[in-house]
């Protein structure tokens, strides 16, 4: 028997990924964690018992939420 016969019928191959397919997958991950870390922040809000989550529903609480998110972001240097 040959030397090209003796390979797998099925060989099994490696998935290839493009550099744009990995750093779309990054900054998916990314932003999935800054999500993560805004939720954490939002839930770290209304968890406290004196707080009147009225309050939280406005433009202003938002973006504190997300700069808090950011902040943790840019902490593990993936800002």
């Amino acid at each position: 028997m040959s030397k090209e016969h003796d390979a797998p019928a099925l060989a099994r191959r490696e998935p290839t990924i493009s550099d744009a397919d990995r750093e779309a997958i990054g900054k998916a991950a990314r932003a999935e964690l800054r999500d993560e870390f805004a939720k954490a922040a939002l839930i770290g809000i209304y968890a406290n018992p004196g707080t009147n989550p009225k309050a939280y529903f406005s433009d202003d609480c938002a973006q504190e939420i997300w700069a808090v998110a950011e902040k943790m972001m840019k902490a593990r240097g993936d800002d």
